[in-house]
């Protein structure tokens, strides 16, 4: 009987039946005290206590170092000394029921086979007193006397076998439960409602560096826990236990200590858990540290494309710029190097229209030339390019216009539109900002060549 080992063990057995013999004599002893039939023979009854008196303290002192066999041995003669009790005090008494003891015993220590073995002991030792005896009723007695405490003896042993495999069951649940949680890769944490740790996992052991018997009894806040936030893991368990869902759980990001004081990052899955009237928080922890630095890695190579992008992105700018330079200052007439230039912004920009306005002695705006096919783009908006000397964006981001500027004086505007869902920005302003510092001084050179080549 391994599989319970608290009530089937071998010491467990002897001192059981160190009492039973104990129990048996005295109980013997104190039906002679009380007045009995004259047929009871006292001496040898006396005797027989004594001997279960002896059997009982030896059994009790070396119960450690006994065997089964024994036990076997002793419950063989506890029946034995009953037989010839019943023998010395007659059939009239009631000394038979003694046999129960010992039936009932190997019922319930022992394997059916064995149990049915020491029920046949009984029942051969009885039928022989009987024989001496040479009573009447015989076989009644003899069928009372074994019957009883068979049939209660074999409904015992079923009741304890089922026991038994509910406990095996129990048990192997259990080892496959510690198994799973053994060789889970996350660190696994049962506290109690005060906040004590009742189960450590090995994944617990490795990740903190604390053996399951140096944390079991322990708080978190004792072992595993930075001190700024021991309040708030209380106030988080109590809150979760105090929860109305039976099974609620939470997830925590949560900073950790090791043994040797270095802290590292990690998450908590907590959930409450209820088991035979009581309430605990039962949870996963992760650590976080290889996610976050593969995290850490993802941004940065984000960052380092974003930038290469942007790079990019800026060399187009540059190049588009470039490309608008280059073309204002290619032509020497001033209809040349507008008509290159509204076409080159409209592209640039993924514009629908572009106009330049240009700026008479008095200052006043007219169309230098257009891409518009009916009217040209913002008039009153490049005005107020022109007096704000700024560049600026208007209606919602599409219209875009730029002062074209040659020795601080304004010598047009650059206009640009565009339909939704196209917009303009702050890089389209800074492409023709850049572009209108040298177109400003092209067109003032444009005209200062067609005056002077009219002069001529």
């Amino acid at each position: 009987m391994n599989e319970l080992p608290g009530l089937f063990d071998v010491r467990v057995k002897a001192r059981s039946i160190a009492y039973l013999y104990a129990v048996g004599a005295t109980l013997g002893l104190l039906t002679l005290a009380f007045p009995h039939s004259e047929e009871v023979r006292d001496v040898p009854l006396i005797v027989l206590a004594a001997v279960a008196y002896v059997i009982a303290a030896a059994i009790f002192s070396v119960a450690d170092r006994l065997r089964d066999w024994h036990i076997h041995l002793a419950l063989a003669c506890g029946t034995v000394i009953i037989s010839l009790a019943n023998y010395y005090a007659g059939p009239a008494t009631l000394y038979p029921v003694l046999y129960m003891w010992t039936a009932l015993y190997a019922f319930y220590f022992f394997p059916m086979r064995e149990a049915l073995a020491h029920a046949v002991v009984v029942a051969v030792a009885y039928a022989i007193v009987l024989a001496i005896q040479a009573t009447d009723m015989v076989v009644v007695r003899w069928l009372l006397a074994v019957g009883t405490p068979l049939v209660a003896g074999i409904l015992i042993s079923r009741l304890l076998r089922g026991l038994q495999q509910h406990a095996l069951d129990l048990r192997q649940s259990e080892e496959r439960t510690r198994l799973v949680l053994d060789t889970a890769p996350d660190a696994f944490i049962t506290l109690d409602r005060d906040g004590c740790i009742t189960s450590w996992n090995t994944a617990a052991q490795r990740m903190f560096g604390w053996s399951r018997h140096e944390a079991v009894g322990k708080t978190m806040r004792e072992l595993i826990l930075p001190p700024e936030h021991a309040e708030r893991h209380d106030d988080r368990r109590l809150e979760l236990l105090a929860s109305d869902d039976p099974l609620a759980t939470e997830t925590y990001e949560v900073e950790l200590v090791r043994r040797d004081g270095q802290r590292f990052p990690g998450e908590a899955t907590v959930s409450k858990v209820e088991s035979r009237g009581e309430v605990f928080a039962s949870g996963f922890i992760t650590d976080t540290t290889e996610r976050m630095r593969r995290q850490a890695e993802r941004e940065a190579l984000l960052r380092e494309q974003a930038a290469r992008a942007e790079a990019e992105r800026v060399a187009e700018v540059v190049g588009g710029m470039q490309a608008l330079v280059d073309a204002a200052l290619a032509q020497r007439s001033l209809d040349g190097i507008l008509r290159d230039l509204v076409a080159q912004v409209r592209g640039v920009l993924d514009a629908d229209a572009a106009t330049i306005y240009l700026a008479d002695e008095t200052g006043r705006l007219s169309v230098g030339a257009s891409t518009a096919a009916v009217e040209p783009v913002g008039e009153e908006f490049a005005i107020w390019v022109a007096e704000s000397r700024e560049a600026m964006l208007a209606q919602g981001d599409a219209l875009i216009g730029v002062p074209l500027l040659a020795e601080e004086e304004v010598t047009g505007v650059l206009v640009a539109g565009a339909e939704p869902p196209r917009e303009f920005g702050g890089e389209d302003l800074t492409l023709l900002r850049l572009a209108a510092e040298r177109v400003g001084l092209a067109i003032a050179h444009a005209r200062v060549y067609e005056r002077e080549h009219r002069i001529a």
